[in-house]
């Protein structure tokens, strides 16, 4: 049951992945590097959806969390739909019912609350909710990646280049789940510190993996193209 669970958990990393991959894909071809960054830092919280299925999993399958889970997926699933509705108060007063709960849900909720105060502008009220779950060694460790690549995302272009870059070090390990969006990432830390040239060696590092997916290969070779304008 554990591989099976491990399996599925990798799948779900995965196709986080690609779900960020093909949406800035699309803007790519028409932006330059740092303007399209401004679509692409929201698109990290898109990845939470699609990991729902296998944090859950998680619980075990006992009939008290079984019940546990299911009453707070459903909560889960009410706050979300408020928040697409646009009713973000509602929504962060749903999220907060969750704050004390027993299953992943509770960071899940956290999650999505910081996406709604970005969405709001208040930038250092999400920062901080991002900052202190990639640090609890208590949430799952794919949701504290999730987090801890968001913090970076959303100060690509404000925050200590020196601080997001320890961050990301882990994850530019070859063969980390993440390693793909963490070198874009780092890319842009440098492009944003005119090392363009250290960029570059790092996408051609990045390329030259014969593991890595064909759609981040292709993202990363269109942000060369863009630096060697």
């Amino acid at each position: 049951m554990l591989n099976k669970n491990s399996k599925a958990q990798k799948d779900d990393i995965q196709l986080a992945q690609d779900i960020l991959v093909d949406e800035v894909t699309k803007d790519l071809h028409d932006e330059q590097i740092m303007n399209m960054w401004k679509k692409y830092k929201y698109l990290i919280f898109l990845s939470v959806i699609v990991v729902i299925a296998a944090l859950a999993g998680m619980e075990g399958y006992t009939s008290w969390k079984r019940k546990t889970r299911l009453a707070e997926s459903d909560t889960y699933e009410q706050a979300s739909v408020l928040s697409a509705q646009g009713q973000s108060v509602a929504a962060m007063e749903k999220y907060d019912s969750l704050q004390n709960g027993k299953t992943n849900y509770r960071y899940l909720a956290k999650i999505r609350q910081a996406g709604i105060l970005f969405e709001e502008k208040k930038d250092k009220e999400a920062l901080a909710i991002l900052n202190q779950l990639r640090q609890d060694e208590k949430v799952p460790e794919t949701l504290r990646s999730i987090a801890a690549l968001g913090y970076v995302s959303h100060q690509i272009e404000t925050g200590d280049v020196a601080e997001l870059q320890s961050i990301l070090n882990p994850y530019l390990t070859v063969g980390n789940a993440w390693y793909g969006t963490a070198v874009e990432m780092n890319v842009l830390l440098l492009v944003r510190e005119n090392q363009f040239d250290k960029a570059k060696k790092m996408i051609d590092e990045a390329l030259s993996m014969s593991n890595l997916p064909d759609a981040v290969k292709e993202h990363l070779s269109v942000m060369k193209k863009v630096l060697e304008k």
